[in-house]
């Protein structure tokens, strides 16, 4: 079902989520386009993902008003003709989708009771670790890593690794909020991206673009 859609109306961008809660039949209606099913059917084996597939496309009937073809270059980062920026990701149970139609955006979802552990240290350097407090200290790293993924959503691969390229600066945490991103040890056309992200009960999601 679709469980948030907002339009940005400033940064023209269009961004949904959808909750998956139907069958693959169910959402295979939905879609209500032989090819896009069919598709699904013949690529995808499992139904997890075949579901995140239809997904996706109907957020995107949803955003756009009818059906649209999404390719893939050859990086694996999706487009669609005639619009500047699609941005995807899933996670278990939600797909999110952004559009933007005058920035370079990428978007990531997490479901909030994914604990974290110690694989923080994978993805945050020293300094993020340095200000990282117990209180809502699961989220805090949720949105580390939403927000460095939702900018390799932009870059893709420079090389190097989270940890040693993407630096966050310090924030309050909230549950909306706002933090800037740095690239750093790398060959880039922008070093200084902003991140919007919220958290609520089900998920965290942040929403990158460059400054």
């Amino acid at each position: 079902m679709l469980l948030y859609k907002d339009r940005h109306i400033n940064k023209k961008w269009q961004i949904a989520v959808w909750k998956i809660t139907e069958t693959v039949e169910e959402l295979s209606s939905l879609v209500n386009d032989t090819a896009i099913v069919s598709y699904a059917n013949e690529h995808f084996a499992g139904v997890k993902r075949r579901c995140e597939w239809l997904a996706t496309r109907l957020l995107v009937k949803e955003l756009l008003g009818q059906n649209a073809q999404i390719e893939y270059d050859q990086t694996g980062k999706p487009y669609i003709k005639d619009i500047p920026s699609i941005s995807i990701s899933h996670t278990d149970g939600y797909v999110a989708v952004i559009i933007s139609y005058n920035l370079q955006v990428g978007i990531d979802i997490e479901r909030r009771n994914r604990f974290l552990g110690e694989t923080y240290k994978r993805f945050m350097n020293e300094q993020e670790c340095a200000v990282l407090e117990d209180k809502n200290r699961n989220d805090v790293m949720l949105v580390h890593w939403t927000a460095k993924e939702a900018l390799f959503k932009i870059v893709g691969n420079l090389g190097g690794t989270f940890k040693d390229n993407i630096s966050l600066s310090h924030f309050k945490y909230e549950k909306n909020g706002v933090v800037n991103l740095y690239l750093r040890n790398v060959v880039a056309i922008h070093y200084t991206y902003k991140v919007e992200y919220c958290v609520n009960e089900m998920f965290v999601m942040s929403v990158c673009y460059p400054l």
